[in-house]
């Protein structure tokens, strides 16, 4: 077990898998615009400490988070017979996203873990990398471009 403490619920020890945060750095681009240029990058993983409960719990809200988003409305939808209604299908999409959300942190509150997408951020060394001009994410292809949203909900996600 390590000495060190969980970022995620602090009255732990840190003795499960950390969470890895990935940060880029660009640097020059060369060669001419996209596709035809090339930019140099720098990555950084930095590993967040934290328990194996807060890991549990992490882990959980990943569940529920997917089952809020896709599997939730799809059987309302099918089990209701809504095939003629594709607005209320969004609508049922959204409340289930708002469901999520509340159960999630719900769970978060009772157990007294902070969440991943919110803290992350806050561990040292990651906001001693973001002040020196850092940006979340592996590379500046996929946290720059439309797959950067993409990129930045499956972030939300996990």
């Amino acid at each position: 077990m390590s000495d060190k403490q969980c970022f995620f619920k602090p009255s732990l020890l840190a003795d499960g898998k950390p969470y890895t945060y990935s940060m880029h750095k660009t640097g020059k681009i060369s060669g001419g615009t996209f596709p035809m240029g090339s930019v140099s990058y720098d990555t950084l993983y930095i590993d967040v400490p934290r328990s194996k409960f807060a890991r549990r719990v992490h882990l959980a809200a990943l569940v529920i988070k997917l089952i809020s988003v896709f599997v939730v409305p799809v059987l309302v939808y099918d089990l209701l017979g809504l095939s003629e209604e594709p607005k209320l299908f969004l609508a049922l999409v959204t409340g289930g996203i708002l469901l999520g959300f509340l159960l999630v942190y719900g769970m978060y509150g009772f157990f007294g873990v902070k969440p991943i997408f919110k803290y992350a951020r806050r561990f040292p060394d990651v906001e001693k990398y973001l002040k020196n001009g850092y940006s979340q994410g592996p590379h500046a292809f996929v946290t720059n471009t439309p797959f950067g949203l993409l990129y930045h909900l499956m972030k939300w996600l996990v």
